[in-house]
């Protein structure tokens, strides 16, 4: 009797321990293969200011996610003016100039602080959420370059600018936003380079900025497929309704689940 018992206890612990492990396997499937983040290489696209005179605005539209629609601006504003009031300082016969990244439509940007000024903030490390405060534009630069007096900068070099952008959501028509950010640099000279940009595919999924990725994909490289693997690294062939792991000869992979009924 107490063999009989001390078998169905080992056989239930069994069926425990593979059902919690199963689980454990499903939930990680889950997540790295329907949570990616993008990455889209914009190969250093150079922007600069205009300089007056006269005065001029100029503005280079971004389409985030590749759906024909432009999603966030660049704005350069060029003043052939003195700084006067605006930064309690003279900038000796130089441009004033603004650059700020911009919102389009419903689409936000990251700042930090008074929302009202928008005032940006490079946003490395964080993680950008509902939570964040977002604003319809986000100022990097504010007066003059070289050695022009400056009222504002987020500084010379590499930033991480975030961005949030509406969305409608295909399963239910409802809104839905989508996290990512810009990596540029800005130079002294008054250039904005874009390097490129990263969003999270899954909607309302936060994204942790410069790092924390599960996948990245680059949207504006042709590849070709060169083998497919399966969850333990294994060589295999397409089957629906299975995980598996698309290798391309840029080197790149993306995890890839088909499903068939």
């Amino acid at each position: 009797m107490r063999f009989h018992f001390l078998r169905l206890f080992v056989h239930l612990t069994k069926n425990i321990t593979m059902k919690t492990t199963l689980l454990f396997l499903s939930v990680f499937l889950t997540t790295t293969i329907f949570s990616q983040v993008v990455f889209v290489d914009y190969f250093d696209g150079v922007y600069s200011a205009p300089v007056p005179p006269p005065s001029q605005y100029v503005y280079h539209p971004l389409d985030i996610n590749d759906d024909g629609q432009m999603d966030i601006n660049i704005y350069f504003e060029s003043l052939g003016i003195s700084s006067g009031g605006m930064c309690n300082d003279t900038l000796l016969g130089g441009v004033l100039q603004k650059v700020y990244f911009e919102g389009i439509s419903n689409n936000k940007v990251h700042c930090i602080d008074d929302p009202n000024l928008g005032t940006g903030v490079d946003c490395n490390g964080e993680i950008l959420d509902i939570t964040d405060l977002w604003n319809n534009s986000a100022i990097i630069h504010n007066g003059g370059f070289l050695t022009y007096p400056v009222c504002f900068s987020v500084g010379y070099g590499n930033h991480k600018q975030g961005f949030r952008l509406l969305v409608p959501n295909p399963n239910n028509g409802t809104n839905a936003y989508i996290y990512g950010y810009i990596d540029y640099t800005l130079a002294s000279s008054g250039d904005v380079i874009i390097h490129g940009w990263y969003y999270e595919s899954q909607l309302n999924q936060p994204i942790t900025v410069g790092g924390g990725t599960v996948e990245i994909n680059e949207l504006t490289s042709s590849k070709n497929l060169i083998q497919i693997l399966d969850l333990m690294g294994r060589e295999t062939s397409f089957k629906p309704n299975t995980p598996l792991i698309y290798v391309y000869d840029d080197g790149s992979t993306e995890k890839v689940f088909s499903v068939e009924y």
